[in-house]
Parts: structure tokens; sequence; C-alpha cells
């Protein structure tokens, strides 16, 4: 057990993870902060700062999604070409938060971040510190979208994962 100014006495055990509901932007996000081992307490700092600044990393992330649009074999848009042949028109548009008529926008504009996973312990440049998890009509959609980040914040990876 470790004890941190933000979180409080936390589990480095890779058992109870510290657990709470976040807004940002708007949404109601579960955030998770989970380790299987000690973390160096500046990479707790990163943590509490990335919860803190949670709409902020939530607009950065959805940058991220736009620019993948540029390439037809990024996640992002086998993401979009999914839920474009996956739903009727009329299902569509009851989903899309704004109707700008570029199909791809809409689409990840009105994506809902359902949760954050930071993993403090995960400190490296290369690793998964924070995962976040983006889905689109999740009573249609078993696929979720989702951003990767490092420690610094900065996009390491975007992936599909099932929901």
């Amino acid at each position: 057990m470790a004890e941190h100014d933000f979180f409080g006495v936390i589990d480095e055990t890779g058992g109870q993870p510290w657990r709470e509901i976040v807004l940002a932007n708007d949404q109601r996000v579960e955030v998770s902060v989970w380790m299987e081992h000690a973390a160096d307490p500046d990479d707790l700092d990163r943590a509490a700062a990335m919860v803190m600044s949670l709409d902020a990393i939530d607009n950065h992330a959805r940058e991220q999604f736009v620019a993948e649009l540029s390439s037809s074999h990024s996640p992002t848009s086998r993401f979009v070409a999914d839920a474009l042949s996956g739903i009727d028109d009329e299902e569509l548009y009851a989903a899309l938060n704004r109707d700008s008529g570029d199909r791809a926008i809409d689409i990840l504009r009105s994506l809902t971040l359902d949760s954050a996973t930071i993993r403090p312990d995960q400190g490296g440049d290369d690793e998964e510190f924070c995962l976040l998890r983006y889905h689109f009509v999740p009573d249609v959609f078993a696929e979720v979208l989702v951003a990767i980040l490092d420690a610094r914040a900065e996009s390491a990876d975007i992936r599909i994962e099932s929901w």
C-alpha cells in the first residue's frame, strides 16, 4: 500500500484499484488507477494530473482520432467504416450529437468517453500509462476505440478493442 496526497491510500499489488466517476466534457467517466507494483511518486503525481485534466486529455485524444482519418488503414478509419456499415441511416442520425454532413467527423464527435485506466507503474516512455475507451452506440457496436497515452499524456497508439 502506498499513500498519495490526491489518491489517498492506493494498492500497489494489483488488488483494489482507486476508482472514481469524473466529469470530463459533460461526460461521466469511470477513472481507475491500477498498479501491479510500486510506482514512482512522480508517476503518481502525473496520474493525479491526468485525472484533474481529463477534459484536455479527452480533447487531445479526439484530435488524434481526426488526424488518423487521413489513412484508410488506421484503427480510427476502420472503426468509423464499421460504424457506418453497421447502422442504418435512422439509427445513425439518432446517435449523432451533431450533423455537419461529414459522417466520419460526426461519429468521432459523438463518441462517448466511457472509462480511463491509468497505470502509474507503467511510467516508461514506451509504456501504456493511460487508456481512454470510447464507444459509439454501445447497444449496436461491441467495439470501442482506445486511445493510449504515455506518461507525458502524449498519444502512443490507437486501437480497437471488443467491449
